[in-house]
């Protein structure tokens, strides 16, 4: 009979983790670490949440119209915090996206599906842009189940929803 893996060892005088129990703490420590690295503060001690999602392109910016944004269909965001930092989540929603500087939307195009990772620094009014965005395969699944409306001009195509108003973008709430 053999004898089964111990959790801890002593080795120079302190406790050593190994084996299953080992793996579940790194495991741990991982998912406390990838938390706190979404949550940041800027130069002024403002709070800065920093997110990934998935979604579709619904619209592009109109180069020929200053301020016009990029909508994205995105997926929920689960781990979205509100102005106090709790967590409060994001339903998927289309939504409009404004780009930090040097954020290049070439070979991007309506209708593709796209990673992208986004700010949100909450001063006075909450701002928010697209830090980087790439084009995911045609063939990637999302997790989106609301139909979407066309966009008929400038119009976002339909609700931005699943925020309360006063968290949402500026370029959001002016939409509602």
């Amino acid at each position: 009979m053999h004898e089964p893996m111990k959790a801890m060892r002593i080795q120079a005088g302190r406790p050593v983790v190994t084996g299953p129990a080992r793996v579940g703490t790194l495991v741990l420590l991982g998912l406390l670490l990838s938390a706190c690295a979404a949550q940041e503060r800027d130069a002024g001690g403002v709070r800065v949440d920093r997110y990934v999602v998935r979604g579709l392109v619904v619209a592009l910016p109109d180069p020929d119209t200053p301020g016009s944004e990029l909508l994205v269909r995105h997926e929920p965001i689960p781990d979205y915090r509100n102005r106090d930092g709790k967590v409060i989540g994001m339903a998927e929603m289309v939504m409009p996206f404004p780009l930090a500087e040097g954020v290049s939307l070439d070979g991007i195009r309506v209708g593709d599906k796209v990673e992208l990772a986004f700010e949100v620094s909450w001063r006075p009014r909450i701002d928010l842009r697209v830090t980087a965005i790439r084009k995911l395969s045609p063939e990637t699944v999302l997790r989106l189940g609301l139909p979407v409306v066309p966009p008929h001009g400038n119009e976002p195509p339909g609700p931005v929803s699943g925020v309360p108003a006063d968290e949402a973008p500026a370029s959001a709430a002016g939409s509602r």
